[in-house]
């Protein structure tokens, strides 16, 4: 989408404005609306010449480089020496006993 370009035209909220050189006017209060810097075509009344971009060569078709296949060579197997192991004593888990809980209550004397 092209911007609105207020060096070239009026802005679009007031498309009667006039272009001076301290920018765009109200045609019947003088107010300035839009304080800018208007092209000096604009000013006098002639119009920009047209810029046209050239028309770029054709591109040539670039001719298709073939790559040769990889060469996959076997690699040799590299054996690696079993790391030494040490026994580990077994750790059996151990039942819970109330014994660590603290102190038993005391029983109340039976009355």
């Amino acid at each position: 989408m092209q911007m609105h370009n207020l060096n070239r035209t009026a802005p679009l909220w007031a498309p009667d404005a006039i272009a001076t050189a301290q920018g765009w006017k109200h045609p019947v209060t003088g107010e300035l609306l839009v304080s800018i810097v208007i092209d000096a075509d604009i000013l006098s009344g002639t119009p920009a010449p047209v810029i046209v971009a050239p028309i770029p060569a054709p591109v040539e078709p670039v001719a298709e480089v073939k790559t040769p296949e990889p060469v996959v060579e076997p690699v040799a197997e590299v054996k690696t020496p079993e790391p030494a192991v040490t026994p580990v004593e077994e750790v059996k888990p151990q039942a819970y006993s109330g014994a660590k809980r603290g102190p038993k209550p005391k029983a109340k004397p039976a009355e």
